[in-house]
């Protein structure tokens, strides 16, 4: 199944221009009209990344950032602060808020596809350590599947 990724920007036609070139390489796109109709529509939307701008009437990039971060369910999920803002300043404010990555205005489309695609590889091989985390913390009695009785294998 193609990851979701969900485009929060107030200029229709730079959703336009990333949901088409999302598409084109396979993933699907869920663009609402503002930040706070984002926030409403996370649960439906499932993303499994954020494109964020950072500068949008009403509530800004930060503030979306903000909720995200505070809400359990949204904590982990990868967002990348798509922004005119460029300087260190800016940069590091956003890093420091949560954005997990940052890219400036106008978008390259080929740093921005590999940087999705490090998001999502991120964000995977977190959820496998967290998987594995619980299934060791889980087993009751050592390791299941352990053959032999012998003081040697109980030491072990």
């Amino acid at each position: 199944m193609p990851a979701k990724i969900l485009v929060v920007d107030d200029e229709p036609r730079n959703v336009d221009l990333l949901e088409q070139e999302l598409e084109d390489q396979g993933y699907q796109t869920c663009a609402p009209q503002s930040s706070e109709e984002a926030l409403e529509r996370l649960a439906v939307c499932k993303p499994d990344l954020v494109l964020l701008d950072w500068m949008m009437p009403g509530m800004d990039g930060m503030a979306v950032l903000k909720h995200l971060r505070a809400a359990p369910p949204w904590q982990a999920l990868p967002v990348i602060m798509v922004t005119v803002r460029a300087s260190n300043y800016d940069i590091v404010g956003g890093l420091d808020a949560g954005a997990d990555d940052y890219l400036t205005k106008p978008i390259d489309q080929a740093e921005l596809g590999a940087r999705i695609c490090a998001m999502l590889r991120i964000a995977r091989l977190e959820q496998e350590n967290l998987t594995l985390r619980q299934a060791v913390q889980n087993q009751e009695g050592g390791f299941k599947g352990v053959i032999g009785k012998s003081r040697a294998v109980e030491g072990v």
